[in-house]
């Protein structure tokens, strides 16, 4: 999925260089949030809305 490749590849390594810590990613389908929990870093929340 691009989305996930995006987030994994461009915004997440840049929010890290900035020195934030608490990341958190919210995806509105369940299919993207399992593809994005198995490919973001190890501390980065990923959810879903209701």
């Amino acid at each position: 999925m691009r989305q996930v490749s995006v987030v994994c590849d461009e915004i997440i390594p840049e929010l890290v260089d900035s020195e934030i810590r608490d990341i958190g990613v919210i995806a509105p389908f369940n299919p993207q949030v399992c593809e994005l929990k198995k490919a973001v870093p190890e501390g980065v929340s990923v959810a879903t809305v209701p």
